[in-house]
């Protein structure tokens, strides 16, 4: 068969065509196979896993109905900081605005989004894999890299969390810097202001996931200096700093029209940076960050993939000692930054999938390794005298035989072709192991009537209508169902504690007290514990207790409730709703 790489570059005879696979007779026409081969397993892994999508009846996590609160907001007038509390950046309000504009309070558009950013990342990945391996073996390994990220339990979220819009962003960094590598050559002035541009929007989206492009350009300026070309790492940087900061220009621009500007620095960098400092006595804080490192442990392919990678570069691939430092620092710098410093919240760690295409790449030979090194470590009474490096290298060089015939079966199998016969039981198994692995699919055998949310707006409406607050719980989607913007300022409780951040208590004791909601969704014990204070005006209406589900490994006991502010305030109460 001709060799890949020639037909890859658009060097396919012209007698030999019609024997060729479509997608081997041009570079353009590789790629584009490959993008749909991405899209294809975007598709069906975020179809399956994402509560986004239309299988699910409900999305009911916290952070995705922030959003969308949010984005019907502005989609109404309110701006952000200044009319409603939130503490992400302005460009998700205006994806989830977006999406109200075009279905509503479905999520089918952030689905869509969801699956394009899902298969660009898959495509940074095969970009990633070009670099060290053939074009059908680089097709073939979107597959297991789809699998890996879609499914690990960072992604345990439901689907629509900020972290998966950039993956592709973070895999497109990582290809950059190992194919400058590979190269020999600094990165293209190109190159840094496509991850500037990247950067700005990361800015807008959530700056706290900022810190694997900050290592990144470190890292980049240090190998330009190295290479005694001062000039270009200066070069690199301005025109990062340049883009990033021409990415910032409308957003800058829309709250500063809204007369924002103080808002957005007080919410959105203030608190983000300086509000969790009451959070907790020291032991808290140390507990928390053994509980981020531990989250490690529960992806553990994705870091052992990671690390393969990792070790693979360091052993085996032919770039500069001082690019394979670099690579490890910007690993582990985002680790330490993103995953551990940042919180103990599972979904921080999807940002480390961007690693993982090397550990792919890199797979295959750490396999070999693994089980020679468990060989050489248990055969001993077989090769008495030998010595353990030797028994090693035999074991090794025999895994390496076994791997090959493997591959050489598929490849037979196959017919040298990534067709049908590849393709079929690739989709096939994406879709079971995503059933069975996505964190999420339990969820699918929910129907509306399992969400307390619906019987809570149908039981406001049957008593007139009226303002709601979820008083000292998440937006769990209450407002979504009632296609409501909020009327308060603070319209849920946020993850800051009431020492690093009394206004928004204080504020929400305020609305209680003075009787302003006509509806509160609250937990049932702060209803216990404030029935005879704050909450006097308001009377228990309705059980709104059920289980959400973080994962299919265990949910969480939602115990809610419903109160109406009594008639003598103004409200229903509870006979206006019976």
């Amino acid at each position: 068969m001709m060799d890949e790489e020639k037909a890859e570059n658009g060097d396919c005879p012209h007698d030999m065509r019609q024997t060729t696979p479509f997608y081997m007779r041009s570079k353009l026409m590789g790629g584009l196979f490959a993008a749909a081969v991405c899209l294809l397993a975007a598709l069906i892994c975020i179809t399956i896993v994402s509560k986004c999508s239309p299988l699910y009846a409900f999305h009911d996590g916290n952070d995705v109905n922030w959003f969308l609160t949010m984005g019907r907001g502005m989609a109404q007038g309110k701006v952000p900081y200044k009319d409603l509390f939130e503490q992400k950046g302005v460009l998700l309000y205006m994806l989830f605005a977006l999406n109200y504009l075009i279905c509503g309070n479905s999520l089918y558009f952030i689905w869509i989004v969801e699956v394009l950013c899902g298969a660009a990342f898959l495509f940074a990945g095969y970009k990633t894999f070009r670099l060290f391996l053939g074009y059908r073996t680089s097709v073939c390994a979107v597959f297991p890299l789809a699998l890996v990220t879609f499914t690990c339990r960072a992604f345990w979220c439901g689907g629509g969390e900020a972290e998966e819009y950039f993956l592709a962003a973070f895999a497109f960094g990582v290809y950059v810097f190992l194919r400058s590598g590979v190269r020999g050559k600094c990165v293209t002035l190109a190159e840094a202001a496509v991850c500037g541009a990247l950067s700005g929007l990361i800015f807008w989206v959530k700056y706290s996931m900022l810190a694997f492009f900050l290592a990144l350009a470190a890292c980049v300026f240090i190998e330009c200096c190295m290479q005694k070309k001062a000039g270009r790492g200066f070069a690199c940087a301005g025109v990062f700093i340049a883009t990033f900061a021409a990415v910032s220009i409308p957003f800058l621009a829309y709250l500063a029209a809204n007369d924002a500007l103080g808002d957005m620095w007080r919410v959105y960098i203030g608190i983000n940076l300086f509000g969790y400092a009451g959070g907790g006595s020291l032991l808290t804080n140390i507990v928390d960050l053994l509980g981020a490192f531990g989250e490690a442990f529960l992806n553990p392919v994705m870091y052992a993939l990671a690390v393969c990678g990792a070790v693979w570069l360091c052993r085996k691939c032919k770039i500069s000692v001082r690019m394979k430092v670099c690579y490890i620092v910007i690993m582990c710098f985002t680790f330490v930054v993103q995953c551990l410093v940042m919180g103990n919240i599972g979904y921080y760690h999807l940002v480390m999938t961007a690693f993982v295409p090397l550990g792919i790449v890199g797979a295959r030979w750490s396999i070999c390794g693994i089980c020679a090194g468990i060989c050489a470590l248990f055969n001993g009474r077989r090769h008495r005298g030998e010595p353990i490096e030797r028994r090693f290298e035999s074991a090794f060089k025999g895994a390496r035989e076994h791997m090959d015939g493997l591959w050489a079966r598929g490849v037979k199998y196959s017919g040298g072709r990534v067709g049908v016969r590849v393709l079929a039981p690739a989709v096939a198994a994406l879709a079971v192991f995503g059933l069975i692995f996505g964190n999420n699919t339990l969820d699918l055998l929910r129907g509306r009537e399992d969400f307390p949310q619906f019987r809570a707006a149908e039981l406001m409406e049957e008593a007139g209508g009226g303002s709601l607050l979820c008083y000292k719980i998440y937006d769990r989607g209450f407002y979504t169902v009632r296609d409501e913007v909020p009327q308060f300022y603070y319209f849920a409780l946020n993850l800051i504690d009431r020492g690093s951040y009394p206004d928004m208590y204080d504020g929400q004791e305020g609305y209680v007290t003075a009787g302003e909601a006509d509806f509160v969704v609250t937990e049932t014990a702060c209803w216990e514990e404030e029935r005879e204070t704050l909450l006097s005006k308001y009377e228990y209406a309705a059980d709104l207790s059920y289980t959400y589900n973080r994962s299919n490994l265990g949910g969480v006991r939602l115990s809610l409730c419903l109160l109406a502010l009594k008639a003598e305030y103004g409200g229903a109460g509870v006979a206006g709703m019976s």
